[in-house]
């Protein structure tokens, strides 16, 4: 089934944060096709505040020349525009695109205790409303930011902690089994050349020095 993490042996997907395009866009997509091919579960597009390329559009993009790792999308959204039937189509499109693979980010609010909320609905609560607040964007599966800089899937999903580039196998593999031990469905890690070798060859010591990335 299409969007269904390809685990580590460890049992932890792995996300990879790409970086907002320099330049040729066409380099962005091709760096990001390596990571899909490396191994890479999930390719995260969240490039801040008024991005210079539309995140959706460069979304649809990787729907095209991938078919296999998440697309989870953090879309900047006009006042009005998530209920209006442009925003639906737009969100419909991509979904039919990316083969049911489009996951979109959502902001939280901490409150009280313990819990954490997605914004724009204080009256849901934490699963059922995440769940119907996604069912506003018809099918499109979700993730909530949280305050750590990590992620957790809509209603009971699993939790995606940030890390670090890793500096070698043995720092990578630590990185993995700690996730696992905290039961993290996933890590994300910002977009580098060296993962490129530490996700196909993770058990080689001699590395490769041929994967290079398009962008620099």
């Amino acid at each position: 089934m299409t969007g269904e993490l390809g685990r580590s042996g460890d049992g932890v997907g792995v996300g990879i944060v790409l970086p907002r395009p320099q330049g040729d866009p066409g380099e962005w997509l091709t760096d990001a096709v390596a990571f899909e091919a490396a191994g890479a579960d999930a390719l995260w597009v969240e490039h801040g505040s008024a991005p210079a390329l539309d995140p959706l559009t460069l979304t649809a993009a990787l729907a095209a020349v991938t078919y296999r790792s998440l697309l989870v999308v953090a879309v900047a959204q006009r006042a009005g525009e998530e209920s209006g039937e442009a925003w639906s189509h737009a969100l419909a499109t991509v979904e039919r695109l990316s083969r049911g693979r489009l996951v979109l980010i959502r902001d939280f609010e901490e409150r009280t205790g313990d819990s954490e909320e997605l914004v724009g609905d204080p009256d849901a609560g934490d699963g059922a409303g995440q769940e119907a607040r996604a069912g506003r964007a018809g099918s499109v599966r979700t993730v909530v930011r949280l305050a750590d800089g990590g992620y957790r899937e809509g209603g009971t999903g699993g939790r995606w902690a940030a890390a670090g580039v890793p500096g070698g196998r043995g720092p990578w593999r630590e990185v993995l089994r700690e996730a696992a031990e905290r039961g993290d469905r996933g890590v994300l890690v910002p977009a580098d050349p060296r993962l490129l070798d530490l996700l196909r060859n993770p058990e080689d010591p001699g590395g490769r020095h041929d994967l290079q990335l398009a962008q620099g």
